[in-house]
Order: C-alpha cells, then structure tokens, then sequence
C-alpha cells in the first residue's frame, strides 16, 4: 500500500524507520491514539519494507548491470579492448555508458594502415579522449594521438637511460634515412650509419633496426637517431634472438616489407628475407602476385649467417616439390604437351606442369633449318608437343625437343 494511506491516520512525520527498529519508541507513539482498522493495517505493512534496505537506486541498477563508469576527461590517454571494428572504424570498450570510436583518420599517422593492420577484437589499446560524446552517445577517440604522446615519453625514458629504441626504416632522403617510433618521424644522418649500412640503404627500408636518441626537439616535433651508436648492442641481441631458431624449422612472421628481389619478413626480434626464388616452384615475376606487406605466414627456415645477421627463409619448400613427381613419371622418349613460358637467346622454357619446366634449345626447335632466334618457331604461350631427350633429376633440369615433336610449329619437324 502507497504512503497516501497513511494520510488520515495523523503520522506524517513519524520516522517510521526508527519506529521499525525500537519497538519501545513504537508503543509510545501510538499510546492514547485510535486507529482505525484500515490504518492499522496500512501501519503493519509499512513497517517490514521500512525495516529493510532502501530500493535500490537507478545509477546503482545500471553499475549492477554495465559495471563502473570511469569519470574521464577529454585529452585523457587510457587503455581499453577492441570490441568490433566496422567500415575500417575501431570501437573500444573503455568502461564507459557507450563504446568509444577510432574513425580511420585517427588510427595511424600513416594514412596506407588500416584498422585490422594494428589491432583485431579483443586486444588492448592506448587511446585518447579527443571528445566525451558525439551525437550518438559515444566518445571520440585517437589511437595515433596517444600514440604520440606516450611515444614521446618513451622517448625521453630511453635517452635519461641510455636505451636503445626499435625503429622502422621508412625511406630514404640526401644525408641519411628517415624512420618511424611509434608514429613520430625520426632521421638518421649518414654519419650515424656505418659502412655496410650505406652500402645497402635500399634493402634498409622497410625493416626495424635499433638506434641511440640523439637529440630530441619536441617543440620542433625533431628526433634524431643513431645506428652506429647501437650497432654493437644490436648485433649482440640478434645473435641472441638468432639461437632461437635453426635452419629446418618452420616458424611464423609477418610481412614488413617487399622489395623487387624478395620479401622481408619480421621474426620478432630481427628482419628474414624470401628470395624471389624461393616464393613458389612456378617462376614468379613480382613479388606482390605471392605476398603482400601485413600478411602473416609461415616460412622454412633456410639458413642462418650470424656473422652478418641474415636469415634466409623460403616459401616454396613449404610446399610439396613437384619435381620429385614429374622425375617419377618421366623418362627420356616421352612425348609430352608443352606449354611455351618465356623465350632466352639461346632457346625457349617450356612448363610441362605446374612448377616444372624445361628447356628447348635453340639447336632442338627445327630439322629443316638453322634458327637464329626463337621467336622464328615459337612465341609465348603457345601450346604445342615435345619430346624429352634429357634428365638431370639432381639438377631440376629436362631438355626438351621439337625436332622429334608431334604437332610440331611451322619451321620444325613432324614425327
């Protein structure tokens, strides 16, 4: 029953609470009163609810439900997990009454990283409060601006201490290579770079190496770096990293950068590369048709030079070696459907299947007559028949021939 029952009973302003819990205070309140039955009874029923706790408050509801909402400030840098990401937008659950947003802009300085480059639901985040609430309810933030700024107190740490920093090579410009921490650009003069370092400027791009702060110029947004002041130090933890793994062993990476030669791929600690000819059994003509940067693999572990810190890895040897099936199946004789690949000056390469191919020289395109360039019999991707003449199984050679060749081009023999 409400309290408007107890309006004509004349109690209005006793403390039914302590009434509830002194029953002494509760006689003499009522002595020499007449009550009627209905407020006696409306008396009796409020009583046990007063006797207990308060109903519990809305704010108190929505804690028990969400759990407890942080007070923050905008410009706050804190830390929360990645919940979902939608059209290339980060939400995060930073115990707010809503989800934070990261739009693209705010997710890296460099604008070709995307949200999935960075981060995947379930990870732990910095983040800046860069507005408290949109028009939906949920804060802004910005995973590149806290970035920043706790890179910069990174930064200020490790040169006070001596430390060395992981930095990612990002080009190169007159007078030294220009890098990345953590989204605030840095340089490295030619003079903090030794020798072998400037002889391989290009294959430096794209790979993480360690450095010394030099000099840092927050109000001018300036870092500079040093190599060489770190080289020592490095190439003692590479060759430290380098011990835990052995040629003949698969292990995982990432991408980090392609080159036309081959692919770097990061191993944690330092940089393996994949030749060009180790990415398939079929020949491939760019890198990019196998791999792109980002992607995360698993390679064969080649071998190691620890005297020079490089690793080689392969992509291929993954894969089973189609020519130990096309040795099992072909013999000298064979008569075999070719397909023409590309074309030498000495003669044309010819794929017998995937991953496989051998050559027909130019002495073996024609009975009829001398051919002084290949292109007079045969031409790119044309299909045709050939017959084997040679195997060098240890060598992944086969020769082929039209001369003896069914359906043989213009210019050749039929058999």
């Amino acid at each position: 029953m409400s309290t408007d029952a107890l309006g004509t009973t004349g109690f209005e302003s006793t403390n039914l609470e302590e009434t509830a819990a002194s029953p002494e205070i509760k006689e003499k309140s009522l002595q020499g009163t007449t009550l009627g039955a209905e407020a006696q009874s409306a008396i009796e029923e409020i009583q046990p609810q007063t006797a207990a706790s308060a109903p519990p408050k809305e704010e108190d509801e929505f804690e028990k439900l969400f759990g407890t909402v942080k007070n923050y400030q905008e410009g706050d840098i804190i830390s929360g997990t990645v919940s979902r990401i939608i059209n290339g937008s980060i939400y995060v659950d930073i115990a707010f009454k809503s989800e934070g947003i990261i739009e693209p802009d705010e997710i890296s300085n460099r604008a070709s990283v995307k949200a999935v480059d960075v981060c995947q639901p379930g990870d732990k985040i910095n983040v800046k409060i860069l507005r408290l609430e949109n028009k939906a309810g949920n804060p802004i933030l910005s995973k590149k601006r806290a970035d920043y700024e706790l890179g910069w107190s990174k930064l200020n740490t490790a040169a006070a201490r001596n430390e060395d920093i992981l930095v990612k090579i990002t080009g190169k410009r007159d007078g030294g290579l220009n890098a990345d921490y953590e989204g605030i650009n840095a340089f490295i003069p030619a003079s903090q770079l030794d020798k072998e370092d400037l002889a391989r400027l290009d294959s430096l791009i794209g790979t993480s190496i360690y450095c010394k702060v030099l000099k840092i110029v927050r109000s001018r947004k300036r870092l500079l770096l040093s190599h060489k002041a770190s080289k020592e130090k490095t190439l003692e933890k590479l060759h430290e990293a380098l011990k835990s793994i052995h040629p003949g062993e698969v292990v995982r990476g990432k991408v980090s950068s392609i080159k036309s030669f081959g692919a770097f791929v990061n191993l944690g600690e330092f940089d393996g590369l994949i030749h060009i000819s180790e990415l398939a059994w079929d020949r491939v003509a760019r890198v990019e048709d196998v791999l792109e940067a980002g992607q995360e693999i698993d390679v064969y572990v080649i071998g190691i030079d620890e005297e020079n810190t490089r690793i080689s890895l392969s992509l291929k040897r993954l894969q089973k070696d189609p020519w130990e099936e096309a040795v099992a199946s072909i013999k000298v004789g064979d008569k075999l459907p070719v397909k023409i690949t590309r074309l030498a000056q000495f003669g044309a390469f010819a794929q017998i299947k995937e991953g496989v191919e051998g050559l027909i020289h130019i002495t073996e395109m024609s009975d009829e007559k001398q051919v002084k360039y290949p292109q007079e019999v045969v031409q790119p991707g044309q299909e045709l028949t050939a017959r084997v003449i040679r195997l060098e199984p240890q060598n992944k050679k086969i020769a082929l021939s039209l001369r003896a060749g069914e359906n043989a081009p213009p210019g050749a023999a039929a058999v």
